[in-house]
Formats: structure tokens, sequence, C-alpha cells
């Protein structure tokens, strides 16, 4: 995957330059690679891929797709980042994955700005996902319409937290993991299965009319009025730091304003660092820091290679292109 992904990026920047700058979407599929342009670029590249392509993206606004095939979309990132050099790849819209009456399994995603929600089924009730990864992804809220499982998200903004149709109809959440992400939302309406959160920011969020079981570990949770309807049985939570009386295992009770050290609330900036004031103290299971910045860690940059110094000269019908790459 390493090596098929950065030749896919290497070609997607010389058609970049070719075309004056325009945005673009890489389509590569096995040793064959096509390259689409303008904001329709993505539309059309998702537009023919099969299972197993890889469509990689420049930075720009893309217009919006529904996924109905095992591919794997790469983008510049989700947020920009003078320090890193970190671009960003925004897709223009709700985003939908999955396939009416099928599985779909194998659906990645990486380092794009998703303007609207990601859609689990893609409207459909009938449209079950499984082994989805979602890496460094800041999106609306994740709206499972159709069961999910096997799904992790790391390093993640998901703003509008992961929260099912209504309250009396619910989905299947099975083994999805979220790892270092900052939610801004609630988790509702997903029933069976279990759900695991694990060294995240939880700055708006409750576990009502969610049946499945939760386990929160390492997680900073923090909303005034979160526990206005009581923690639920089903829900466990370990090293965690609140604001309120949790039950659980080793929670560290702190008052509002006195958890970051960068802000005295848990809301989220691109400038945010969200880190602890005690970060030596408020140490996780693993023998990290609780909160976004332990366990795996959080950054924007996605795994992407980045070309410098690209050079290219035309001699006949041959293009020959010179580049020095730098791994992030």
């Amino acid at each position: 995957m390493k090596k098929t992904l950065f030749i896919a990026t290497l070609l997607f920047c010389a058609g970049a330059v070719m075309a004056n700058d325009q945005m673009t979407a890489t389509l590569q599929h096995g040793n064959d690679v096509s390259v689409f342009y303008g904001s329709n670029a993505l539309v059309e590249a998702n537009n023919v891929a099969v299972d197993g392509d890889v469509i990689t993206l420049s930075e720009g606004t893309f217009n919006t797709i529904t996924i109905t095939k095992s591919i794997a979309i790469y983008g510049a990132g989700f947020e920009a980042d003078e320090t890193t050099g970190t671009a960003v790849s925004t897709i223009n819209g709700a985003v939908g994955v999955g396939v009416s009456g099928e599985t779909l399994s194998g659906v990645q995603l990486e380092g794009l700005n998703i303007n609207g929600n990601l859609n689990i089924g893609a409207g459909n009730t009938d449209a079950p996902l499984s082994n989805l990864v979602v890496t460094k992804v800041s999106t609306g809220q994740v709206y499972p319409q159709s069961s999910i499982s096997l799904a992790h998200f790391d390093q993640c903004i998901l703003r509008g937290g992961m929260d099912g149709p209504t309250w009396n109809t619910y989905v299947i959440a099975d083994n999805v993991y979220l790892t270092n992400c900052f939610l801004s939302g609630r988790i509702g309406n997903m029933v069976s299965g279990n759900i695991v959160i694990d060294h995240c920011v939880l700055g708006d969020f409750n576990f009502f009319e969610i049946p499945a079981s939760v386990l929160v570990t390492n997680t900073v949770m923090y909303y005034p009025t979160m526990w206005a309807y009581a923690m639920p049985s089903h829900v466990i939570c370990r090293n965690c730091i609140c604001p309120q009386t949790v039950t659980g295992e080793n929670i560290y009770q702190v008052e509002l304003g006195n958890i970051f050290a960068d802000a005295a609330d848990a809301a989220y900036s691109p400038t945010r660092t969200f880190e602890l004031q005690q970060p030596e103290t408020w140490v996780g299971t693993d023998g990290t820091e609780i909160g976004i910045r332990g366990g795996n860690g959080w950054g924007k940059v996605p795994a992407t290679p980045v070309v410098k110094n690209l050079q290219l000269e035309v001699k006949g019908a041959t293009l020959n292109v010179t580049y020095d790459a730098e791994v992030r």
C-alpha cells in the first residue's frame, strides 16, 4: 500500500503542474493511472473506480460523492497547518458510504475535510458497512443509517458526534473504535455490539438512547450538563477526567476551566493543543497522559508523501520527471 500510494502521489503532482495547478483527483488502478481535473474531479474518479482502487486528491474543494465500492481516498489534509505545510482537501457536502442490499467492506478515508455529514448506509437501512478506516478526517455528524461493524476512527474531528436517525430507530454498532478523536455531539441510537472510546476529548456529549455497550478510557469528558440523565449502567468509564461525579475506575474530578492548559473550555479550534494542566498526574491505563495527546498521539498531517523540487522536461512524446520526495 505504501508503494502504491507513493506512485499515485507522484503522478498526481506531475498532473497538477501540467494543468496549471488545477485541482486534481488521481485514480490508480493497478499500474494504470488516470488524472481528473476541476471541482468535479472526485466525482469522475469515483464513477469509474472499482474495488481496490486508490484516489488521491490535491488541495481544493471537490463536489461530493457516494462511495459504493471498496476504495481508498487520500486527501492533502483536513486543516491547513503552516508549521507542517499541510493543505486541505474539502469534500463539499455530505458523503454517503454504502450499497443498498449489500455489505460494503474495506473503505478507507484519510486527510479529508467533509463539509457535511458522513452517512453510513448512504440513506439506506439495508446497507451495512464493515471494515471502515477513517483517519485524520474532519466531518459533521457520523450518521449511521445502517449498521456498522469493525470501524476505526483515528485522529478525527466529529463535529456532530455519532448519532443514528431518530430516537426510536436503532442501528447496530459492533466493534466501533474511536481513538485520539475530538467529538462535539452525542453518541446515540445504536443498539447491541460495543463501542470503545479511547484517548479522546468529548466536548458536548452524552450516552442517552444508546443501549450498546460503551467503554470510555483515558478520555476527557467535558460538558456541564452531560449527566442530566445520569450515567447508564451499560457505560463503563476508566481513567477519565470529568467535571462531574462519575461512577468508574480512577476518575479524576476536575473543575471546569482547570483541565486544559491552552483554554478554559473544550471547544475545538485549529490552534488548540488540548494540553492538560497536569499531564504527568492525569495518566491513562497505558502510561500516557489522558486525552487526545496521549495514546498514539494527535496530528493533522496525512500519510501521503510530499514531493519537492519537481521539474518536468518534455522531449518529443516523452515526459521526464525529476523530484525529491519526503515521507511525512
